[in-house]
């Protein structure tokens, strides 16, 4: 009989426990989704500054993948993926969905505008919310990155247009 109790407390407490460990689970992959974020943008910024060479990352929501690109310099107009370092592709877990959009500056208040880019032709044009440029001069596009996990729970990862760096807070649950 005692055994029986036993059993059925496990039980009882095993139902109120694992729904528990999923969210955490989740909110897991969906912290390590943001720290591949923020790396992938650190290393864009500071390839930018001592290659002297704009670099950008370029976010396929479709394909939850994060792609390193330098602009090819005197080389001509344009951006290529990086292929001289290992990890310059980044792929997000397949639960999370990203995406992000760019800030223009007339929503900044007061920040200054990022240098200019060569622009590209209408072929190989990508959405421009799915680029964020990273200038040798330390600065980058101001963008917002939205990570989100199955369950409506979100990240929103902020780049500073200035420095360049990520803040990262937590969004509203969908």
């Amino acid at each position: 009989m005692e055994l029986m109790v036993v059993m059925t407390i496990i039980g009882i407490v095993s139902l109120l426990v694992v729904p528990e460990m999923r969210g955490s689970f989740e909110s897991a992959r969906l912290r390590s989704s943001a720290r591949k974020v923020v790396n992938a943008i650190n290393l864009a910024a500071v390839r930018a500054s001592t290659r002297n060479l704009p670099h950008r990352v370029h976010i396929d929501p479709v394909q939850g993948r994060l792609t390193l690109e330098a602009g090819n310099g005197g080389e001509g107009e344009g951006f290529a993926p990086v292929t001289d370092i290992s990890g310059a592709v980044f792929q997000l877990n397949d639960t999370i969905r990203i995406q992000s959009r760019r800030i223009e500056p007339e929503n900044l208040s007061s920040m200054p505008q990022a240098p200019l880019l060569p622009q590209e032709d209408e072929e190989t044009a990508v959405d421009r919310d799915q680029l964020i440029s990273f200038y040798p001069d330390g600065s980058a596009d101001a963008a917002e990155i939205l990570l989100m996990d199955r369950q409506g729970f979100q990240l929103v990862l902020k780049v500073n247009p200035i420095t360049a760096r990520v803040r990262v807070t937590e969004g509203k649950k969908l």
